[in-house]
């Protein structure tokens, strides 16, 4: 079904999704999470995210970037954002993904990305959902399975640019006055 976004950009962290400002304005922190001018989809800057190994487990298996936007219950949603990995800094086995989620449900579509999709060039990740009791915060993730013994590439980078949240609805299928049914 067809959508129309009837709001602009109302993602209120990581300086509207854009990265632009310092971390200290983004309203979310994380232990190897940095501005970055090295890779950039729009504009000069994107977060840098750096996988490390805490106490043995791999840690670049949950939240990479935060966002928040006034929900109001009932009404539907869309997030977007920009993933990339460079080559020269891997991380994880082959087999990770990007995606967005949300704790709000139902999840009416997910869109996700291999870490092989996102090898030295920006692919779009995408989620819709319908806002109810679960929160105002949305995450840019990375999830796969790991087998601990498996070589994780702990110091491997990623970067996440323009995530942006937008209110949407969904519009009717146009009639074709060809098709009887």
């Amino acid at each position: 079904m067809p959508i129309s976004l009837v709001t602009g950009n109302i993602n209120t962290f990581g300086n509207a999704g854009q990265f632009e400002t310092d971390v200290s304005t983004w309203g979310f922190s994380a232990i190897t999470t940095v501005r970055s001018s090295e890779q950039a989809y729009s504009g000069l800057y994107s977060l840098k995210y750096t996988v490390f190994d805490y106490l043995g487990f791999f840690s670049a298996s949950f939240k990479i970037a935060m966002g928040n936007y006034p929900g109001v219950s009932g009404k539907t949603y869309l997030a977007k954002a920009r993933v990339r990995v460079k080559t020269s800094t891997p991380f994880g086995h082959d087999n990770l993904e990007f995606f967005i989620f949300t704790l709000n449900t139902p999840v009416t579509l997910t869109t996700v990305r291999t870490k092989e999709e996102a090898e030295d060039t920006w692919v779009e990740i995408e989620s819709r959902w319908t806002h109810g009791s679960g929160g105002n915060e949305v995450w840019v993730g990375l999830t796969g399975e790991y087998t601990i013994g498996e070589n994780v590439e702990i110091g491997g980078e990623c970067y996440v640019d323009k995530f942006e949240i937008f209110e949407y609805i969904e519009e009717e299928e146009p009639v074709d006055p060809e098709d009887p049914d």
